[in-house]
């Protein structure tokens, strides 16, 4: 099931506006009467969708959910220290997956070397 954020929600009603409207209306199809998720300052809400206009789709509160979307263990992910700016590239997928804790380590076969007194690629 689809879930949005949304910055417009009450106890009992959704708004969503912007580019999710066109993502719920022209990609994913959707029409009144289908469930999507809306997340509201870390809250979650089952909500039935009950209009759709132009630029905005209001949907009714069927029900909060109490759900914990984080991974239920920590992930650690240790990598060798690449070329470029990819450690960022690496850090922001793994994000992404779940992973609360980044290792880079210089390997033996690294191009790049860390400066110890720096702490900074060179």
């Amino acid at each position: 099931m689809q879930r949005y954020f949304v910055n417009h929600m009450s106890e009992t009603q959704a708004t969503i506006l912007g580019e999710d409207v066109h993502h719920i209306t022209r990609v994913m199809r959707m029409s009144v009467g289908d469930t999507i998720f809306c997340c509201y300052n870390g809250k979650v809400a089952l909500c039935e969708i009950t209009e759709i206009t132009n630029d905005t789709v209001l949907a009714n509160v069927v029900e909060w959910v109490g759900n914990s979307n984080e991974l239920p263990i920590q992930v650690c992910i240790a990598s060798g220290l690449p070329k470029g700016d990819k450690l960022e590239y690496v850090i922001q997928k793994g994000t992404e997956l779940g992973a609360s804790e980044f290792v880079p380590f210089v390997a033996a076969r690294s191009i790049v070397k860390w400066d110890e007194k720096k702490g900074k690629k060179r």
